[in-house]
């Protein structure tokens, strides 16, 4: 925590009381209030973009390009993220290259979600609920114990239930049973503890769990529409869509564990931070024969096909790192870390194609083997020369391999 009027970059932190004011519940509607911020959602990966700069790989080749962290510890699959955005302190996103300090995947900058932390010796909480149309509705709260003098407890948790308001027009059976894509359950929990035996001693430790399901993302061709009835997209009700064969299925579960350990010698403070992520993700692509147009006969559609994707992906990721910070008073202003990563991966992907009274074929990409190791040391300084004038400077090092088998 600093002045943003300090911070020789540019650096944007919402409170989680500001944040509620401007009704930001989301992670994707942060970037309504912050300018050169876009959040997208592909296929339940979420991809963040600053100032036009990011990645849109989500396989297990690709990293971010605009790197997300909780409470300053790197996440490297942000599939889920979402499930994160409760129970705040506060978000802050750093725009332009990051490196120095964060690492190779901050080209486009950093968005760190920080969690409310465990306050001692107060009892405290809070609760909301939701009602929306569409068959929505959703929960959220948390609770603040001490337990004595030095140490809290912080447990938190949200629900969700969301109908994205798609309809299945399918007559045929079963394809008319199908339920429709867009249809969401998530819920979330994090359990944080914190210990202060001293005014130079903290430790804390964080963990949580949550789990999207639900039938998918939407998908619909529209081009068959436009042919069909010479209409344009906006003169089509692109909510009726007619779904065949697969039902679409979406099911995500995610858990973590972070710890700190930091002390302050006076002068200079010592940090070190541990983490371990577990992210399990699994799809069945919902198929539609495009939407509902005036004048088309739904009688006619071969709702018996059963061409669909099918995918699952897991990770599993240490992140550890020491440093060294000087207090924030000197006029040399500096921090040397350490870091580490390694990850495993699983990956399995798999087209059929259904090709009626004849067969079945189908694409299998199998990868049940995907390692990816790194290491880095860095150093970061700032020198203030006069009142006004302040020199920066900084370097870090990295060397990291990545392998798959399949």
């Amino acid at each position: 925590e600093e002045n943003l009027q300090d911070v020789s970059g540019v650096v944007q932190a919402f409170s989680a009381d500001q944040l509620r004011q401007d009704g930001i519940v989301e992670l994707r509607q942060l970037q309504a209030a912050l300018p050169g911020l876009s959040i997208a959602n592909q296929e339940g990966n979420v991809e963040i973009f600053i100032r036009g700069v990011g990645s849109a790989n989500s396989t297990e080749l690709g990293d971010p390009g605009a790197a997300p962290h909780l409470n300053g510890t790197y996440i490297p699959r942000p599939r889920g993220l979402g499930l994160m955005f409760y129970d705040l302190e506060r978000v802050e996103v750093n725009k332009g290259p990051q490196g120095t300090l964060y690492g190779r995947n901050a080209l486009a900058g950093t968005l760190n979600i920080i969690t409310a932390k465990p306050r001692l010796g107060q009892y405290g909480g809070y609760a909301q609920a939701e009602v929306s149309n569409r068959s929505s509705y959703a929960a959220e709260g948390a609770i603040n114990i001490p337990l004595g003098e030095t140490f809290a407890l912080r447990a938190a948790g949200y629900y969700v239930n969301r109908d994205y308001g798609f309809k299945n027009v399918s007559t045929g059976a079963p394809a008319k049973d199908l339920k429709p894509a867009g249809l969401e359950e998530n819920y979330a929990g994090r359990l944080s503890l914190l210990w202060e035996p001293s005014d130079r001693l903290t430790v804390s430790i964080v963990g949580d769990y949550g789990k999207e399901t639900g039938t998918g993302y939407p998908g619909a061709n529209i081009f068959s529409a436009v042919m069909g009835s010479g209409l344009r997209p906006e003169q089509l009700d692109l909510k009726r869509v007619v779904y065949r064969g697969l039902q679409g299925e979406m099911e995500n579960e995610l858990w973590g564990v972070q710890g700190k350990i930091s002390y302050d010698f006076g002068g200079f403070s010592a940090e070190v931070t541990g983490s371990y992520r577990s992210v399990d993700f699994y799809q069945v692509n919902a198929s539609s024969d495009g939407i509902d147009y005036p004048g088309r006969d739904l009688s006619a559609v071969q709702y018996d096909n059963f061409s669909g994707n099918f995918w699952q992906t897991r990770s599993k990721s240490q992140v550890y790192e020491a440093r060294l910070v000087a207090d924030d008073d000197q006029r040399l202003r500096w921090n040397v870390g350490g870091f580490y990563f390694k990850e495993d991966q699983a990956v399995g992907y798999l087209a059929l194609a259904d090709r009626g009274y004849c067969c079945y074929s189908g694409t299998e990409f199998t990868m049940p083997d995907v390692d990816g190791e790194s290491f880095a040391f860095y150093a970061d300084g700032t020198f203030d020369v006069t009142a006004r004038l302040r020199v920066l400077a900084g370097i870090r090092y990295t060397e990291e391999k990545k392998s798959r088998y399949g």
